[in-house]
């Protein structure tokens, strides 16, 4: 039996993952181990350091972890036990919620990533991505670059418009 506690950022991690619409149960799943919590969607991959080792790898259903609450201080304590395969989680609203592992093979993370060097980074505020797609009504958004201190287009289903960068870093000379 492991334990280990989970804060709000590992938590959001099984919100961005946990959809009810995926048929592939592999891909509402988070793994927790080597002291990170990682979701998968198909589209999406997210990483968040819990900073704790709980000794193995376990795949936990995202749904369990996304009903749990917690405030940004409070953690939601995880308990697993892999030899009964199942796994127990607690937060703040005192409502033990208990699900079965997932079996399966988690995605092979380092595959995904791409290699090499960057060629650009170009860093926006969350709050203003937020009210961006907030105020669109499409499913796909196109973000067009043009230079260094320019503004990024976007373009949102019938909504288009410019962003502004908190910053553009030229990374084709990164060592």
């Amino acid at each position: 039996m492991n334990q280990v506690l989970l804060d709000k950022g590992a938590l959001l991690v099984a919100n961005a993952v946990a959809d009810k619409n995926e048929n592939r149960e592999i891909l509402k799943t988070v793994r927790i181990g080597n002291n990170e919590i990682v979701g998968v969607d198909g589209f999406l991959l997210v990483r968040y350091p819990i900073g704790a080792d709980i000794g193995e790898t376990i795949n936990v259903p995202g749904e369990i972890l996304s009903r749990t609450k917690t405030t940004q201080r409070s953690k939601a304590l995880l308990v697993s036990n892999k030899d009964e395969n199942t796994c127990t989680i607690q937060g703040d609203d005192d409502v033990k919620r208990q699900a079965t592992l997932c079996q399966g093979n988690f995605p092979d993370i380092g595959k995904a990533y791409p290699k090499g060097k960057p060629k650009a980074r170009v860093s926006f505020s969350r709050k203003v991505l937020k009210k961006l797609l907030a105020s669109t009504n499409g499913d796909i958004v196109d973000l067009d670059l043009f230079g260094e201190k320019d503004p990024v287009k976007f373009t949102c289903g019938d909504h288009h418009g410019i962003i502004m960068p908190l910053a553009y870093r030229d990374r084709s000379n990164v060592h």
